[in-house]
């Protein structure tokens, strides 16, 4: 619901149809009603047929590995695969494909170029700020963290401390 919204407000476009695995994300009352309200086709595939989902599980699997990765490259927690598939995905909607080889997805949908400036490294080193309220004069003025959030659209990143 969310997502559709998204959509709607950012790009004046709609969301037609929604495709699923025939997953429990959708089998509810809640999310059938916003569909037919909104006049969204719910388009299901056979459950339990993953070659009938060929083109969106291959995606899927790319995503897992781009996150692998950034896990693996500075042997970052696993409990933080959550992040590093959020940075993954981020990454992606950023890069050319196969389906434009002049326009990016994000350029497909919000029809400009993304910034790509405050692109930071999944997982290197960060320094978390201290506030002079939170340390005496002679402490450290910052903490050393992991970076764990590309998007940052804010400038604010977010820094796991594997201290705390």
């Amino acid at each position: 619901m969310d997502y559709v919204n998204f959509i709607a407000t950012q790009t004046s476009a709609k969301v037609k149809v929604i495709k699923s695995d025939n997953g429990r994300e959708f089998a509810n009352s809640v999310s059938t009603n916003f569909l037919e309200q909104k006049g969204i086709m719910h388009d299901r595939s056979a459950p339990y047929t993953l070659q009938s989902n060929g083109k969106i599980e291959r995606h899927i699997r790319t995503i897992k590995d781009y996150a692998r990765s950034m896990l693996n490259r500075f042997n970052s927690p696993q409990f933080l695969w959550a992040e590093a598939v959020n940075a993954a995905v981020y990454v992606w909607n950023r890069m050319l494909n196969q389906t434009s080889e002049t326009k990016t997805p994000f350029e497909q949908v919000f029809r400009r170029k993304p910034n790509l400036s405050h692109l930071k490294v999944f997982g290197c080193v960060a320094y978390a700020h201290i506030h002079e309220q939170f340390r005496n004069t002679f402490e450290c003025k910052s903490r050393k963290c992991v970076l764990v959030d590309l998007v940052g659209s804010s400038q604010n990143f977010r820094l796991y401390d594997p201290n705390l």
